[in-house]
């Protein structure tokens, strides 16, 4: 679970999920209450069958 703030315009945020911009998985509730802080990462990615080594912190071009 990630907490911030972003100056986002309206229906960009929904755009950009609309364009896979976004990894998202349905809410677990075992990962945001049984599960500690620094693992939650790792288990949220394992829903989606990764981890975090599968992840580039960059772009690709083709």
């Amino acid at each position: 679970m990630t907490l911030g703030y972003a100056a986002w315009g309206e229906g960009q945020l929904e755009s950009e999920i609309g364009e896979n911009s976004w990894l998202t998985v349905e809410a677990d509730p075992t990962v945001i209450f049984d599960t500690p802080i620094e693992k939650r990462y790792e288990k949220a990615l394992a829903l989606l069958g990764l981890q975090p080594w599968m992840l580039l912190n960059q772009a690709g071009h083709a």
